[in-house]
C-alpha cells in the first residue's frame, strides 16, 4: 500500500505561498487556505457520533465535510480511513473538535501546529452520498430553515459514474428504485411544509439516468408527485442529456424555470481522462454543450453550467470559457474536486498540482466569465421577490 500526500509544503512553506497568494490576487489569507484545504483533504479526529449519517455509521470512509469558516462554507474529502485494497491518501491537515454540539468548533492543524487563519471554523456536516432532501436557505438571523428553496436526490445512481466522482464508493449501495425516494421525499416535505405556497423552488439535482427521455420521466415524476400534495412551485433540473429545444420546451412546460447543462470539463483530451473511452458524456464536445445552452437560452429564464477545475490546462480552459462568454449568458459554477482515491488524483493535470492553479482559475470565473452575470441569488429576489441579503446558504 502506498502513502501519497497530496499537498507536500512544509509549514512555514506554506504560510509564505499563502500570503503570497493572498496578496497577489487580492484574496484574504483565510479564503486562500479554504482552497488549500480543499483540495489536499482534512484528517478529523474522533468524528462526532451524532453527526455521522447512516451510510457512515459504521464505516468512516469517503466522508465529505461540510465546513464553515468566517462565513464561507465549503467542503473538503476526508482521509484519515484506511481503505481497503487502494492506496491512502495523506494530508497535513487536521481538525480536532473543540465543542458540540451545536457548533462544533474546530481546532486546525497543519504538521501539527496550530493554523489560526480563521476567526471561527466550524464543521457543519458530515455527508456521505447526498441526502435525499434539504433546505439550502436560512434565514440570517435565526439559522432557522427556510422552507422556500429545496433541494432533492430522489436517483441515489448514475448512469455515468464518472471516474472523479466522489459518490462511487456508494453507488452499490443506491437505491435503484428513485419513485420509492420520490414517494418519501414528497411525503417528507408534505408533512413539514403545511403552508404549500411557501414552497417556491425545487431544484432537482440527482444522478443522471442515460437518456434525455429517461431524464424527463423522473422530472415528470416528481412534478406529479409535488402537485399531487398541493405544491405549485417551479422546478430547476441539472442534466447532460437534454440538448434538443422540443423536450427543453416540454421540460419549461411542466415548471422547470431553471436549467444546469453539465460541462465539467472542455477539452477532448480532459473528457477522455474524466470519463473514460466509452461514457456517452464524455464524447459530447464543447462545441456542442456550448449550443446546449445557447438554445437553452431561449428557453429558461435562468442558465447555467458547471465547471470541474484541475483537469485541463488553464490557457485551455480560460480560452474556451471566453469563447463561452462570448456566446452565452450562462453564468458558470466551478468547483475545486474533492479526492478519495489516489486513481483520482492521478486523474488531475500535472499543471493543476499547486494551489495557484485553483486560486488563479476561481478569480478568473468568478470575475472575469461571471462578471455582471446574474448570480442565482439573484435570480432568486427577482424570481420570488425574497431579498438575498436576508438569507445564507445551507452550512
Amino acid at each position: 500500500m502506498v502513502k501519497v500526500r497530496l499537498v507536500t509544503e512544509s509549514y512555514s512553506e506554506k504560510e509564505e505561498l499563502i500570503h503570497r497568494l493572498a496578496d497577489k490576487y487580492t484574496y484574504e489569507p483565510w479564503r486562500v487556505r479554504s482552497f488549500d484545504m480543499q483540495r489536499a483533504s482534512v484528517i478529523l479526529k474522533s468524528p462526532p457520533v451524532e453527526l455521522l449519517p447512516e451510510d457512515l455509521k459504521n464505516n468512516f470512509q469517503f466522508a465529505t465535510l461540510i465546513m464553515q469558516g468566517n462565513g464561507f462554507t465549503f467542503t473538503t474529502s476526508e482521509t484519515s480511513s484506511i481503505h481497503d485494497g487502494w492506496d491512502v491518501l495523506s494530508t497535513p491537515y487536521s481538525a480536532e473538535i473543540l465543542s458540540g454540539p451545536p457548533n462544533y468548533d474546530l481546532l486546525l492543524t497543519y504538521d501539527d501546529i496550530i493554523v489560526t487563519d480563521f476567526s471561527t471554523l466550524r464543521l457543519r456536516e458530515i455527508m456521505g452520498r447526498p441526502t435525499l432532501h434539504y433546505f439550502p436557505f436560512k434565514d440570517k438571523s435565526t439559522g432557522v430553515p427556510l422552507h422556500t428553496y429545496l433541494v432533492i436526490n430522489p436517483y441515489e445512481g448514475c448512469a455515468y459514474r464518472c471516474r472523479p466522482c466522489s459518490r462511487l464508493p456508494f453507488f452499490g449501495s443506491a437505491n435503484p428504485d428513485y419513485e420509492s425516494n420520490i414517494s418519501k421525499i414528497v411525503d417528507d416535505i408534505d408533512a413539514l411544509v403545511p403552508e404549500k405556497d411557501a414552497l417556491k423552488f425545487i431544484n432537482i439535482i440527482t444522478g443522471s439516468r442515460d437518456c434525455a427521455d429517461a431524464d424527463i420521466k423522473l422530472y415528470d415524476e416528481v412534478i406529479t408527485a409535488f402537485n399531487s400534495k398541493g405544491f405549485s412551485s417551479e422546478y430547476g433540473v441539472y442534466t447532460p442529456n437534454i440538448h434538443r429545444v422540443a423536450d427543453m420546451h416540454l421540460l419549461r412546460d411542466k415548471g422547470i424555470v431553471f436549467f444546469t447543462a453539465t460541462m465539467e470539463t472542455t477539452t477532448p483530451e480532459a473528457r477522455l481522462a474524466f470519463y473514460g473511452r466509452n461514457n456517452p458524456k464524455g464524447k459530447l464536445s464543447f462545441e456542442e454543450i456550448l449550443n446546449t445552452l445557447i438554445t437553452a437560452e431561449s428557453v429558461f429564464p435562468y442558465v447555467n453550467t458547471n465547471i470541474m477545475l484541475g483537469y485541463e490546462p488553464i490557457a485551455d480552459v480560460k480560452r474556451n470559457l471566453r469563447t463561452l462568454a462570448e456566446k452565452s449568458t450562462a453564468t458558470v459554477n466551478h468547483f475545486i474536486p474533492r479526492i478519495f482515491l489516489k486513481k483520482q488524483f492521478d486523474l488531475i493535470h500535472p499543471s493543476a498540482r499547486n494551489l495557484e492553479y485553483y486560486i488563479d482559475m476561481c478569480v478568473f470565473v468568478e470575475r472575469e466569465i461571471n462578471a455582471g452575470r446574474k448570480s442565482f441569488g439573484a435570480f432568486f429576489e427577482e424570481r420570488f421577490g425574497i431579498p438575498k441579503f436576508n438569507l445564507r446558504f445551507r452550512s
